[in-house]
């Protein structure tokens, strides 16, 4: 009975996980107000970024190579027209300077027309297959790679406050160690232990801003305007 109660769930949770993936929805396709601030720079980077026109552009030539190839089979028919001076200058015709026949009609017929041509005009709608997945495979990467490189951005943020009140303690304590230290309080060593430690806590906020400017470039590197621009 367990079991009988557990098919309807695990049948829900099956076709939750075997629905495919609307690519449309991967990039939003405008932005507003409402919008989330991840889903404008998601927006702003597939707009902006030269790597998802070079995926577009290539579905494009792949689709135009398709219609070519699917009439390829056309050149199996040819004509020719004799042009001579008979055409050009009727008052000086003879009929030693007129070619016969004047048209010519045919078709080339090789084994290989029925076999490549088709074979060409698969390969060709293939190609095309595999350069929209190309850019269906780029839409999923840029919203990654946006959100990775903005949630980094956020964390970097967030460790520099913890580096700013890290440094604002440590600066506290050394001035009374300072101050103790000027009155004999406390010995040398104990002063060059705290003054190592103030060294230490400034380092990690320099090296934390410049953490936050590196992530901030990196997202900005996708979105291709300033950060402060995106609303």
């Amino acid at each position: 009975m367990k079991i009988l109660k557990l098919l309807p769930i695990l049948f829900i949770a099956f076709n939750s996980i075997a629905q495919d993936v609307d690519y449309n929805k991967v990039i939003p396709v405008r932005s507003d107000e409402n919008s989330t601030i991840e889903d404008k720079l998601v927006a702003l980077a597939w707009k902006n970024y030269p790597d998802n026109r070079i995926a577009e552009s290539n579905a494009v030539i792949a689709n135009k190579e398709m219609n070519v190839a699917k009439w390829e089979w056309m050149d199996i028919f040819y004509a020719n027209f004799n042009l001579n001076e008979g055409y050009i200058n009727p008052d000086r015709v003879t009929n030693n300077n007129i070619f016969f026949p004047l048209y010519n009609f045919g078709v080339r017929l090789s084994p290989s027309t029925f076999i490549t041509s088709p074979m060409k005009s698969k390969a060709a709608v293939e190609r095309y297959k595999i350069s929209n997945l190309n850019v269906d495979k780029q839409k999923l990467s840029l919203r990654n790679e946006v959100l990775k490189r903005y949630y980094t951005y956020l964390s970097r943020i967030e460790i520099l406050k913890v580096r700013v009140t890290a440094l604002e303690e440590t600066s506290t304590n050394f001035k009374v160690v300072t101050s103790k230290f000027k009155s004999g309080e406390i010995t040398l060593e104990k002063f060059n232990s705290n003054f190592l430690i103030q060294n230490n806590a400034l380092e990690e906020k320099f090296r934390s801003e410049y953490d936050v400017k590196i992530a901030k470039a990196n997202l900005e590197e996708l979105i291709g305007i300033p950060l402060e621009n995106v609303k």
